[in-house]
């Protein structure tokens, strides 16, 4: 059911018969749900984000700068004002104590004492930029800019993104019907998320989208109430039971239609070998689903990367893609959030080019250990040959040394010293051929000191 032509921004809860819309056009509605169907009471609350209802019957305001008080008759009620800090407030809530709770583009906030509280010191990401929010028994949902979901209870927090299911990382509004169950607005669909359990953390995710019956994918916001579930959007007002609502339990099916390399068209069934410079890859799938197209995918490619990513192309291209082996895997979503069973896969190898292929490279090792045998075995003869000559050259030293000595000490005198000393030996004469072979051995040291000189005195000669 919807009501069409009403551009809805916001829609606050009065009890279990009424609640507010506020309208593009600044103006704010009070809405009663009766026999015979609604009852609305226009009234106009300018500037105003969001409001709750406190145990005094009590509404905050939360404008632009600061909170206010209204009864639920329409009638302003303002005997305090409190400024807000500064930056732009978002969302505003009691919790179970009274609490007063804010939340922004800064993170979370609590209005205690007349001060306003930051629980970023707590953790960062309570710091990050908050859409809506919303608790029970002390667990809060929060809506986050381009970070999905964040659960804040007992001190832990939980995140629910678009790599656990959740159709957008973009939410902008929550409506919490109990600590483990929430509706929550993204940019591409209503997602009902309910806790199974908190420790492990597991959970379900069901998106709401056109597909299943709303006016608009462009959702606004969202509450229930007795079991109805109402959509603001851009189109009006839709409200449908929860349990109207079917799942899709039939996995869809994806296949791979075509493989391109530098654009050129190949063979799907064929096994797939490109060389190195054909390294750009485009793949062409299709997914069919049971009641509705599945639209979107989930894809990696082994080989480079083996984490799942999210995509609603039909295409994909891999550019200047490595040598290796890989394994291109694609899985579709249904409307219901079921995936492929077995992925769709295709597989293909780039081939190394050829100065990094295991024979280019054992032939140049080759080449290169017989340069180095080479050159090794001319330096070896080279030394050889080099050790040769000075052998040579140090046998003809040697030899002319020979030479030289004896041709200063020539063999006729030594003769002749020898019989001089024989003689005085024989003749008993000791002290006397003692006395000679002193000097003869005087002389033999002077010579050779002299020979080991380059040069001596005309003197020494």
């Amino acid at each position: 059911m919807g009501a069409r032509d009403l551009q809805v921004n916001d829609i606050y809860p009065m009890s279990n018969s009424a609640f507010f819309v506020q309208l593009q056009n600044g103006m704010s509605r009070k809405i009663s749900l009766t026999e015979n169907g609604f009852n609305q009471y226009k009234f106009n609350i300018s500037g105003h984000h969001s409001a709750i209802e406190r145990a005094t019957k009590k509404r905050w305001i939360l404008s632009f700068k600061n909170l206010h008080y209204i009864y639920h008759d329409g009638r302003y009620f303002d005997p305090r004002t409190y400024l807000i800090p500064p930056c732009r407030m978002n969302d505003i809530l009691s919790d179970d104590n009274g609490k007063i709770w804010l939340a922004g583009e800064k993170g979370l906030y609590r209005f205690e004492n007349e001060r306003f509280i930051s629980f970023v010191k707590k953790d960062a990401r309570l710091g990050q930029k908050i859409n809506r929010f919303s608790q029970i028994k002390g667990t809060f949902w929060l809506s986050m800019k381009e970070l999905g979901v964040f659960i804040y209870r007992k001190g832990i927090i939980y995140e629910i993104t678009t790599q656990n299911g959740l159709s957008s990382n973009e939410c902008s509004s929550l409506f919490l019907e109990s600590e483990s169950k929430a509706w929550v607005v993204t940019n591409r669909a209503l997602c009902v998320i309910k806790v199974q359990s908190w420790n492990p953390f597991r959970y379900t995710v069901r998106p709401v989208s056109e597909k299943d019956g709303l006016i608009s994918d462009e959702i606004t916001d969202v509450l229930t109430l007795n079991g109805t579930v109402y959509v603001a959007g851009k189109n009006g007002l839709t409200w449908f039971k929860e349990e109207s609502l079917t799942k899709n339990k039939v996995p869809p099916r994806v296949y791979i239609k075509n493989v391109w390399m530098n654009e050129h068209v190949q063979e799907v069934n064929k096994k797939l070998m490109f060389k190195h410079y054909e390294n750009n890859v485009g793949v062409d799938f299709i997914g069919l689903c049971y009641k509705s197209a599945g639209d979107v995918y989930n894809y990696r490619l082994l080989g480079l990367d083996s984490t799942w990513k999210e995509t609603k192309l039909t295409r994909l291209d891999f550019l200047s893609l490595p040598p290796g082996r890989y394994c291109f895997q694609v899985k579709a979503l249904n409307n219901s959030g079921v995936s492929t069973v077995i992925p769709a896969q295709v597989f293909f190898s780039i081939a190394e080019p050829f100065w990094k292929t295991w024979w280019f490279i054992l032939t140049i090792v080759f080449i290169l250990s017989g340069m180095v045998f080479i050159y090794l075995q001319i330096r070896i003869k080279r030394v050889k040959r080099v050790a040769k000559e000075k052998e040579v050259l140090y046998r003809k030293a040697t030899e002319m040394e020979m030479r030289f000595l004896r041709s200063q000490m020539n063999p006729h005198f030594t003769f002749n010293v020898m019989n001089s000393i024989q003689s005085y030996i024989l003749d008993n004469e000791p002290r006397e051929a003692q006395k000679y072979l002193a000097k003869y051995a005087k002389l033999i040291r002077k010579v050779l000191n002299i020979n080991m000189k380059k040069y001596c005195s005309i003197q020494q000669e």
